[in-house]
This record gives structure tokens, sequence and C-alpha cells, in this order.
């Protein structure tokens, strides 16, 4: 085994690369009922984030990784095309997080083939990919990144201070990625883990942490933070994923929430509701008897959709009332990230395990 692929194997197992699942008896891959695979898609990569592609109509950009090599890559295509292949620079070993600038070029952040964090910019037809002067080997992956409406770009990811142990950095750019400035952050907390912006243009920062979880508020693009009120108490916890959902004319927040209760047997994911007028939460009820959550999308149609662990997918059609399992791989992994691309088709990014278990699905109901 190659040094550099030692030093990512602990990313391979939490990634979920050394699983076996069942195989039909053809050697052809199991397809469970709800769901049609990408036949034309390659084998051999993880799927990690999603993105309209360089002709957004029915064209999708894939995030992907080999987990034996640490090798990532970008995939650009559509259903029952064929699928361009673009390899990374750097050893990147997976991207995450998309935007789009208005000349057409995407920044992306991920992490490297080592765990930390990466940026990178690529050109308008997605072709040409090149890491960003930063040095980022002190911080962790890229947690979340985004765009404001004042063109400013916030890429989200933690310092490392001790092993294990993060403080929350973000790093600004005003030249569209180009550069980028570090500004740390004086907030009881490790890292943002997710942003949402509402329609009056107001940040909300999801956060991690080892104390009561607190949702965070900046009206001034992420300069100044307020806290909002406190969530029910959790000894430590992840705001995975904060969506701003409207809702019979009323904004609100909808904020996945995964942490432990009291020790490390008490582990649970809850999504909660903000008020209308933010003076609380409400819990939701549990999403069955999943354990984490690595996706959370709000369909146009307003309809949720979870992926998780044990391999389901999961499909709300009242704001989180009530779930329905839609979806049962053979594998562990449910979805690492979901996507609905412009005409209305819900895309599946999941874990490959080698031979017979592609990466690449859509809903097909």
């Amino acid at each position: 085994m190659m040094a550099i692929q030692k030093m990512i194997s602990p990313f391979r197992t939490i990634f979920g690369t050394a699983r076996k699942g069942e195989e039909a008896p053809s050697g052809q891959p199991v397809v469970p009922s709800g769901v049609t695979l990408e036949q034309g898609f390659p084998k051999g990569f993880h799927v990690y984030g999603f993105t309209p592609g360089p002709n957004p109509e029915g064209e999708i950009m894939v995030g992907a990784g080999d987990p034996a090599t640490s090798h990532g890559a970008v995939f650009v295509g559509r259903h029952n095309g064929v699928w361009r292949q673009i390899d990374l620079p750097d050893e990147t070993a997976l991207l995450t997080h998309f935007l789009r600038l208005p000349d057409g070029r995407f920044v992306a952040g991920g992490m490297n083939a080592i765990g930390r964090g990466a940026i990178l910019i690529g050109d308008a037809r997605a072709s040409d990919w090149h890491s960003v002067d930063l040095d980022l080997h002190a911080y962790s992956s890229i947690a979340a990144l985004l765009r404001l409406r004042n063109g400013e770009l916030l890429a989200s990811l933690g310092q490392m201070v001790t092993q294990g142990k993060t403080k929350p950095v973000l790093f600004r750019s005003t030249d569209e990625g180009m550069s980028w400035a570090k500004e740390e952050q004086n907030l009881p907390i490790s890292m943002f883990l997710s942003f949402a912006v509402d329609g009056k243009g107001t940040l909300y920062g999801g956060t991690s942490g080892d104390h009561d979880p607190l949702l965070y508020v900046s009206r001034d693009g992420a300069r100044m933070w307020e806290p909002l009120p406190p969530f029910p108490s959790y000894k430590t916890y992840k705001m995975v994923h904060v969506r701003s959902v409207r809702q019979e004319r009323i904004e609100r927040l909808y904020v996945m929430l995964w942490g432990y209760k009291t020790d490390l047997a008490d582990r649970v994911i809850r999504l909660y509701v903000s008020a209308p007028d933010f003076s609380g939460w409400e819990e939701l009820p549990s999403i069955d008897d999943s354990h984490f959550v690595f996706s959370f999308l709000v369909g146009s149609d307003g309809t949720f959709y979870v992926g998780s662990e044990k391999g389901r997918v999961y499909r709300s059609k009242d704001f989180g009332r009530t779930w329905k399992s839609v979806v049962q791989f053979a594998t562990n992994i449910g979805a690492y990230a979901l996507h609905e691309d412009s005409s209305g088709q819900i895309w599946i990014g999941k874990d490959f395990v080698a031979p017979s278990h592609p990466s690449l699905w859509r809903l097909c109901f």
C-alpha cells in the first residue's frame, strides 16, 4: 500500500469504503424499488456532491472520489448520456460544495487526500481545474461554501488546535475566489457546518460544538453574529443541515441536528423548525430510527428528502411531520448527496462498493 493510501485509510473507513453489499446472482447490481441506476456512470467512485452542469438544462456535475487511491474527479453528463470525466489536481480526494460565478466559472470546496481543506476554481466548461493559492494544511475539510448577495464568497472550515479539536474559521473572497482572507470567529463553537440565506438576504449559520446548541444570525455578511434562542440541551452536537423554507407565506428555518444527549449510547438525529417569530424551536418527530443523516434536500414542490445511514432514503410531504422510507439500498450508506435537476428529477449519490454497487441513482416515482 502506498504511503498516501495509508494516510487516508481512516477517511476511507468514515466514508464507507470497506463495506460488502449483496450481489445479484448474475453479478449485476441489486436495484432496490423506487430507484433507477444511472448505467453510464463509471464505477469505482463515491459520489459526494452535485451542482447543475455547464449547460444547466438537464446536465449535472458530480463531485466524486476513488476511495482506493484518493483520486478526485468531477463528472459532467445527463440521464442516459455520456459522462465526461475531468480529473482534479493536487490529489484532491473529493469535492462536496459548488458555486457558479456570474461569468460561468465554478468555485468548489472539499477535501484533499490527507483530510485538509481544498478550494478549486474551474473554467466555464468545467474542463480545467486549478487549486487556489492558499495554504489550507492546518484546516479541516470545507464544510460550507456560499456566495453572498454582494458577490463575496465565504468558505467555512475549522482550524486544527489539538487532535480532534477545531476552532471556527471563515475564509472570505472579494474577487470571485482568486484570493481569500482568513477571519477567525470568536464564538463558542467548533465550526460553522451549514449556511442558509432567507429571502431578505439574512444569513444563518448552523454550528457544531460541545455546548448547548446555538444557531447564529448575521445581517452584515458574516462579520457580526447574534445567537438565536437555544435548542434543547445536547452534550455535543452538529447542525449538519440548515434550510430556509417558505411555508404558508412565512419563511421558517429547518435545522437537522445530530448529537449526543447524555453519553455515547444516546446518539440522536432530530429535525427542528423555527417559530414564525424566531422565539424558539419545535422538535419534529424522529426520522425512523436512523442515527445519522448525510443529506437533506428540499424539493421545488416543498417535498423533503433525507439520505441516511443504513442504506435508506426518506421522504416527507408534510414539512417533516411524517416520513416514509422510499429506498432501501443493500449497502449501509443511503445517500451522501441529493440533487434536483432542472426537470425535477431527484438524483442520489452514494458509496461505491465493488464489484457491483454503483454510486449514481435516480428516484423513479
